[in-house]
C-alpha cells in the first residue's frame, strides 16, 4: 500500500564525508577559461592519490540513491547498485548487486545519477549522468570512469542540477544548470564547465540557498538571484537563512523584509526545522522559537510565534527532520538527556517516534532509557544504548514503506525493540524516497510515492550489516528476497594490493 497526497515530498538522505584539502587554485577546467578539449578519463584504480585514512578505523559506507560506496581504512573503495548512467565508475555494464572493486585513494562527497569524489589533494573526480552537463567537462556525454574535474576543492554541494564548488582560496564555482536562467529546471540552459559565482566565499549551502562572505556578509538567493541580505553573520540555517548567528554569538531571525529580530543572545546549539528554531541553552535547557511566517510544529497558537519558550532541562542533543507540510509532513523531535532519556514527539506516524500508533503527538514523552545516540530516516529510528545494544521502531510495508526495521518482521514496530546484530559503532541509514506522478481518478494530478528505506551498520569489529528495501537485489548482500527483513552481513572478497 503506498501513500497518495496532492503534496509531494522529496526527502533523499545524502552521506557526505569532506576530505581534508591542500590544493592550489582550481586547475584543470579552470572556470576562467572554457577547456579547448574535456580531460581524459582515468582508469579507475589510478584516479586519485594515496589514501589518508586511519588504518586503525573502521569502514565507511556512503548511499545515495540507487548507488552505493564502502571506503575501508587503507583507502580501498568498493561500489555497488544502479549502473544506468555509469554512475559505478567501473564502465558500461549491468547494475551491481555485490561490492565491486573500484579503485583507491576517493572518497565519496555527492552521490546519486552522477558521482562526485575528492582525493586528499582536494581534486575533484566526477563520473556517471551528464546529460545537464553534471560533470561541467564542457559536453553533455555520460562518463564510466572518473574524470579529473577541478583541483583545489574543499567543498561540494548539488541543488536540483546545479553542481557548486568552493574552492581552498574561498572561490565559489557553479556549473550544470543555471538557477539564475533556468527556473523550471528543464535543462534549457546550461553551465557547460565550472563558471564563478562568488569569490572570498567562506561558507555555502546551496539547498538552502545561503552564502557567507569572508568579511560575514549574508546572501541569499531564490532563483538565482542572490542579494546581500545581512552583515556581521557567522553562521546561517534554514531556507534563505532566516536564522543567523552573528559573530558575537547572538541569535537572530532574519524576516522576509531582512530585518534581524533578536531571539537569544547566549546558546551552545541550534537546530532549524519546521520554520522553527530548537535551542540548547548553555545549561542543558532546551527551547524553541517559531518564525515569524509559518506556524511551526510544535505551537498550539499563532500567538506562539516569535516567542522564546522553553521545552525542558537536561538536554546534550537535539535532532529533528527538516520537512513539514500540513497535509503531508515527516514531523518528528527527538531530545537526548544527559541521563539517558529519549523524548520524542511530533506529527504523523508515530511508529517513527517509538510512540506507537499515533498521529498527533505534539508534547515530548520519554520513549526509551540508556541511550547514547539516535538516528532516523524519517520513517525509521535507531538506538545506539550505553551498552552498545542497537534498538529500533518505525514504519514497515504495512504503513506506505518499502522496508522494514531489521527485527526480522516486515510489519511496522511501535514501540522500540532490540535488534540481534553485533554491538553497533556506527549506523548508517539510508531513506530515498522515488515518486512518479499518477493521475487521480477525480482527474486532479497526484504522486503516487514509494519510500523505499535501506539500513546499514557498520560494527565494532568493522563489519558491514545491511536490512531493509532489496529492490533489484541492491542492498549489496546475496539475498533474493524484496525485503531484506533481518540483518545481513555484506561479504566481499579484499582485493590484494
Amino acid at each position: 500500500m503506498k501513500r497518495s497526497a496532492a503534496v509531494l515530498l522529496l526527502c533523499v538522505l545524502t552521506l557526505f564525508a569532506f576530505a581534508g584539502c591542500t590544493g592550489t587554485e582550481p586547475a584543470v577546467n579552470s572556470p576562467t577559461s572554457a577547456p579547448t578539449s574535456a580531460p581524459e578519463e582515468t582508469s579507475r584504480a589510478d584516479a586519485a592519490a594515496s589514501p589518508t585514512a586511519d588504518a586503525d578505523g573502521l569502514p565507511e559506507v556512503y548511499a545515495g540513491g540507487n548507488v552505493f560506496f564502502i571506503r575501508f581504512p587503507d583507502g580501498s573503495l568498493y561500489c555497488w547498485g544502479n549502473n544506468e548512467y555509469g554512475q559505478l565508475g567501473v564502465g558500461e555494464g549491468d547494475d551491481r548487486e555485490v561490492p565491486e572493486y573500484f579503485g583507491d585513494g576517493l572518497t565519496p562527497v555527492l552521490l546519486g545519477d552522477t558521482v562526485f569524489a575528492l582525493d586528499s589533494k582536494g581534486t575533484l573526480w566526477g563520473w556517471g549522468r551528464n546529460d545537464l552537463c553534471q560533470l561541467g567537462l564542457g559536453d553533455t556525454e555520460n562518463r564510466y570512469y572518473p574524470a579529473e574535474i577541478m583541483q583545489g576543492v574543499k567543498t561540494v554541494g548539488r541543488s536540483y542540477d546545479s553542481i557548486y564548488a568552493l574552492s581552498e582560496t574561498g572561490v565559489l564555482y557553479i556549473w550544470g544548470a543555471d538557477p539564475g536562467v533556468n527556473a523550471d529546471r528543464s535543462g534549457s540552459a546550461l553551465l557547460s564547465v565550472p563558471t564563478v559565482l562568488m569569490e572570498n566565499v567562506r561558507f555555502f549551502d546551496c539547498e538552502n540557498n545561503i552564502i557567507i562572505t569572508e568579511g560575514n556578509e549574508l546572501w541569499v538567493t531564490v532563483i538565482g538571484e542572490w542579494t546581500k541580505s545581512a552583515d556581521d553573520v557567522g553562521m546561517a540555517w534554514g531556507w534563505c537563512g532566516c536564522v543567523a548567528e552573528t559573530t558575537d554569538g547572538k541569535l537572530f531571525e532574519r524576516t522576509r523584509e531582512g530585518e534581524m529580530t533578536l531571539i537569544t543572545e547566549s546558546f551552545v546549539s541550534m537546530t532549524f526545522a519546521d520554520n522553527t528554531a530548537y535551542i540548547i541553552m548553555e545549561d542543558g535547557s532546551l527551547w524553541y522559537y517559531i518564525l515569524s511566517d509559518r506556524l511551526g510544529a510544535i505551537a498550539s497558537s499563532h500567538e506562539e510565534r516569535q516567542k522564546l519558550v522553553k521545552l525542558m532541562d537536561g538536554v546534550k542533543a537535539f535532532t529533528a527532520d527538516c520537512y513539514y507540510d500540513e497535509t503531508w509532513g515527516y514531523n518528528y523531535r527527538f531530545a537526548l538527556k544527559d541521563n539517558g532519556e529519549l523524548w520524542s514527539w511530533g506529527y504523523q506516524f508515530g511508529a517513527a517516534l517509538g510512540r506507537g500508533d499515533e498521529y498527533e503527538m505534539p508534547d515530548p514523552a520519554l520513549v526509551a532509557e540508556g541511550v547514547e545516540s539516535v538516528h532516523t530516516n524519517g520513517l525509521q529510528t535507531y538506538l545506539i544504548k550505553t551498552d552498545g545494544s542497537l534498538w529500533a521502531a518505525g514504519l514497515g510495508d504495512d504503513l506506505f514503506v518499502s522496508g522494514c526495521v531489521g527485527n526480522g518482521s516486515s510489519g511496522s514496530v511501535l514501540s522500540f525493540v532490540q535488534l540481534d546484530v553485533p554491538s553497533a559503532a556506527d549506523v548508517v541509514d539510508g531513506f530515498f524516497t522515488v515518486t512518479t506522478p499518477v493521475t487521480a481518478p477525480d482527474g486532479d494530478q497526484g504522486y503516487a510515492i514509494d519510500l523505499n528505506c535501506r539500513t546499514f551498520l557498520v560494527d565494532r569489529s568493522g563489519d558491514i550489516w545491511a536490512w531493509g528495501y532489496n529492490g533489484d537485489g541492491l542492498i549489496g548482500v546475496r539475498v533474493d528476497e524484496q525485503t531484506v527483513l533481518s540483518p545481513v552481513r555484506i561479504l566481499l572478497t579484499k582485493r590484494e594490493k
